[in-house]
């Protein structure tokens, strides 16, 4: 266990540091391996991933009750197809940095007080940071290393996603040297339809059906969003506003699409702007029967 003047060095020198990465480096010198009782800074050794590249689509109710396979055309960062990212013309065309010794970075050190120095690392500014000096740039990229390139993504739209789901696809998006290809982001809407109305795996829609049908029954049928007909049956009357539940005929359970929603079907009916008056006599002894 440290003794209390050397907890007194140690708090002494992180006031004379000017930064919380030296102070760090110092408690390390004097023997002392992380802070963990201090807050808990962590080290991850979580791969760098490139930022995300998010994007939208619009697809119709059709295209999200039957899927679709969807065409997306966009620019990305792209490593140089030539030097794969390294600059250079040839492998041969890469040199260790003398400085670094191929390390990327350097140590320095720093007198905070008698007895008490900071050691810290810094980027190589003659390799940037790399290890490398290129001796013949790539004829290619001109030692850029990345490009910008047009490519067609395909998305594969599963039967019955619904509106502002996100697909990730992972490593397709922007290119980088020593870093993970960024993840593509693609978020799903979804436009309104003219018939259906979708709630989570159901679907609405409104008919419209005549006095005549209200009062007698009717059968026609429905064009479903694949196409198939929908049978709608009535035998008794119908009032305005009446819905019905046809079982089954929704939209398909997102990954599992053996199982699908109910169909509701609201009525209104639409009454005759004016009887004639045999109509209205017709009416009046059905009524006077009651």
């Amino acid at each position: 266990m440290a003794s209390s003047k050397t907890y007194l060095a140690i708090a002494l020198a992180v006031l004379a540091c000017a930064t919380l990465a030296g102070s760090m480096d110092l408690f390390s010198e004097l023997g002392i391996n992380g802070l963990e009782g201090f807050g808990g800074f962590g080290h991850h050794n979580q791969e760098p991933v490139g930022p995300d590249i998010n994007l939208k689509i619009r697809i119709s109710l059709e295209d999200a009750y039957n899927g679709k396979t969807v065409e997306i055309a966009h620019n990305k960062q792209a490593l140089c197809p030539h030097c794969r990212g390294s600059g250079a013309d040839s492998e041969h065309d890469l040199d260790t940095c003398p400085r670094c010794r191929g390390q990327g970075t350097i140590m320095r050190k720093k007198q905070l007080a008698p007895g008490f120095v900071q050691q810290f690392q810094e980027h190589c500014n003659k390799c940037n940071g790399e290890g490398k000096i290129i001796k013949k740039q790539c004829h290619v990229c001109h030692a850029n290393k990345v490009m910008q390139a047009f490519e067609i993504f395909e998305a594969d739209i599963d039967k019955g996603v619904d509106h502002g789901h996100v697909y990730v696809y992972e490593e397709a998006g922007d290119e980088y040297l020593n870093v993970k290809a960024s993840p593509i982001n693609i978020r799903v809407e979804i436009a309104p339809h003219k018939v259906f109305q979708r709630e989570g795996e159901d679907l609405r829609t409104t008919v419209k059906i005549s006095l005549k049908e209200a009062l007698l029954g009717f059968s026609r049928t429905l064009k479903h969003l694949d196409g198939h007909e929908v049978k709608l049956n009535r035998v008794s009357t119908t009032r305005p506003g009446y819905t019905q539940k046809i079982i089954g005929e929704g939209m398909p359970h997102f990954n599992f699409n053996v199982e699908r929603g109910d169909l509701y079907v609201k009525y209104e009916v639409e009454f005759p702007n004016k009887l004639s008056e045999e109509q209205k006599e017709l009416f009046r002894e059905f009524f006077s029967q009651e």
